[in-house]
């Protein structure tokens, strides 16, 4: 049950506002329609933390990360054999790499600026890059929300 405090001065209807915001973003961390969302900035600590314990970790699985938008994507390797696409949730950028070609076409079908599902083995996370921690998926699947 969602309670509102009440502070000397504060506006009545902005906090239970903000508690419910607070509560939704929390709840929709961990559901998306009928698979369950990995929170990246959770991983991305981990990676952080202890680089080699995360690497064991994650080996071989895969984990599903709901993007806010796709910031870019695009074909790479000497012979464009696969597309590197970029999501951001929060201040972490995941940077999704898609070999299976039927997956490439999906991938690029996305708009910039669309939410997204990103799916893939984590492989890697550092921090400061483009002033965001970034965090890396092998093997993925992309799909719009």
């Amino acid at each position: 049950m969602l309670r509102a405090r009440f502070f000397e001065g504060a506006k009545p209807g902005r906090l239970v506002i903000a508690e419910l915001a607070i509560v939704t973003a929390l709840l929709s961390v961990g559901c998306d329609g009928g698979g369950t969302t990995t929170d990246a900035v959770t991983i991305l600590m981990e990676f952080q933390g202890d680089s080699s314990a995360a690497t064991k970790k994650y080996a071989g699985k895969t984990v599903r990360l709901q993007v806010e938008k796709v910031i870019s994507s695009g074909k790479a390797g000497k012979e464009l054999e696969f597309v590197t696409i970029q999501g951001q949730v929060g201040y972490v950028v995941v940077d999704a790499t898609v070999k299976d070609p039927a997956e490439m076409e999906k991938a690029l079908a996305i708009k910039l600026g669309e939410p997204a599902i990103f799916e893939g083995e984590p492989v890697a996370g550092m921090g400061e890059v483009r002033g965001m921690g970034a965090l890396f998926l092998k093997s993925a699947k992309v799909m719009p929300k």
